[in-house]
């Protein structure tokens, strides 16, 4: 009987880029599914609802049929332990991220014993793409091609426009 390998990418997404659809793709590789699960933060204020994150996630990963987008209420533990997955995958950019994503995977661990985060260097070409330059980008109006998927390039500009 074969296992479906179901993976999940969590985050805030907010808003979803370029680095985060090649860490899905990548994901892709040894996953069979992978889920990107749309969280909230209490100590991030997003410009955008989770339900709209979840939307304009959707319309980027349309051509990937492997890939469903969720709304994660909670802790992603949580969110793991319910839909049984137990890998979890998670982007790098730098040195100083893995430091803050380490400390993520263990609070993780402790919290769901069986949940593996694997972690996905950037691509380098990639490495300069953040959610946070991607607003502060939007926020002045400047061309965002190359920094999130050309699927909800206008709906992002629109959004984050101060």
């Amino acid at each position: 009987m074969d296992v479906k390998r179901t993976v999940v990418f969590g985050g805030t997404f907010d808003p979803f880029t370029l680095g985060h659809l090649r860490i899905v793709e990548q994901a892709l590789s040894f996953a069979d599914e992978i889920v990107i699960a749309v969280c909230e933060n209490s100590q991030k204020r997003p410009k955008l609802s989770a339900d709209e994150r979840v939307e304009l996630i959707r319309r980027a990963v349309t051509p990937l049929s492997s890939v469903r987008v969720e709304k994660c209420i909670g802790l992603l533990t949580a969110f793991c332990k319910a839909e049984s997955i137990r890998v979890a995958v998670r982007g790098i950019r730098s040195a100083a991220h893995f430091e803050e994503e380490q400390v993520m995977s263990e609070i993780n661990r402790r919290l769901y014993p069986e949940l593996v985060t694997i972690m996905i260097p950037t691509a380098p070409e990639l490495a300069h793409v953040s959610s946070s330059a991607v607003r502060e980008i939007a926020r002045y109006g400047g061309d965002l091609h190359g920094w999130v998927p050309v699927e909800i390039l206008e709906n992002i500009a629109e959004a984050y426009l101060d």
